[in-house]
């Protein structure tokens, strides 16, 4: 319902690879096509706004004869697609910022969202950047507002020490953002030896289980700072001081496991 009354324009569409992400978006712009030059369209039922453009940006390839590896090529048609995006436009990017460190990468992706979300064009945005495919995302502020969010569905399979986990597709379109990206899975899908997705089972865990303690150990220092800092304010019977901390205290989690990370400041576009 993208664009209908009271909806939002924008789609983060997330998922897993080879979950038919990548074939919605295709099918997607194929039926703008047809039904715009008044072809049939192969649906039970239809309804569109009419375009006045349409961008696509699929796939990853590099050109060799412009010296132009595969991130660059993505971004020239990225900034083709965006530049002068409009409401009448219809924008359909497909894992932007993929090409480069995750970092970039998901801030990249979380920019153009907000281009989109403002220009107020028709669009889907597809991403595995947890940052950006969910409302509670790290770099979903200034995202959410203009966004809906849907993910191709899947069935996870447990696993075991002999089996990992594995994975089963629906091709269904759901409400909500992937729970999980589950790359490795569909690793094993692809023939990678067992020992080799266990171990990076493994080196997953860890790295979520690190980033949990440093989170913790960040927001324990916070409170004990301002634990020491509210000592010194009452030994110097400071009220001004012992209030402003009493309410920076408030903004503080009250458990460190619980804390959730600050979204990232809004995009501007």
């Amino acid at each position: 319902h993208l664009g209908s009354a009271g909806s939002k324009r924008l789609l983060i569409l997330s998922g897993p690879n080879m979950g038919g992400k990548s074939t919605l978006m295709r099918a997607v712009a194929l039926v703008y096509v047809l039904a715009q030059m008044g072809a049939a369209v192969p649906a039970t039922s239809c309804r569109l706004r009419a375009a006045t453009r349409l961008f696509v940006r699929m796939g990853a390839q590099d050109s060799i004869t412009e010296g132009e590896s595969t991130f660059m090529t993505e971004a020239l048609e990225v900034a083709a697609s965006i530049s002068t995006a409009n409401a009448s436009d219809v924008i359909i990017l497909d894992e932007v910022g993929r090409g480069t460190s995750t970092r970039d990468g998901a801030a990249l992706a979380a920019a153009v969202a907000c281009k989109l979300g403002k220009a107020g064009c028709i669009a889907i945005l597809s991403t595995h950047y947890t940052e950006v495919a969910s409302p509670d995302g790290l770099l979903a502020a200034g995202i959410s507002e203009h966004a809906q969010y849907g993910c191709m569905g899947y069935r996870s399979i447990a696993g075991d020490d002999e089996a990992p986990e594995s994975i089963e597709f629906t091709y269904r379109l759901t409400p909500g953002p992937a729970s999980k990206s589950m790359g490795i899975a569909v690793a094993g899908l692809a023939g990678v030896p067992p020992p080799v997705l266990s171990l990076a089972t493994k080196i997953a865990q860890e790295k979520s289980s690190n980033f949990a303690a440093s989170r913790a150990t960040q927001s324990s220092s916070g409170l004990i700072k301002i634990v020491q800092r509210v000592l010194r304010a009452a030994a110097a019977g400071d009220g001004c001081v012992l209030r402003a901390l009493w309410h920076t205290a408030h903004e503080q989690p009250r458990v460190a496991y619980q804390e959730r990370p600050q979204r990232a400041a809004n995009c501007h576009a």
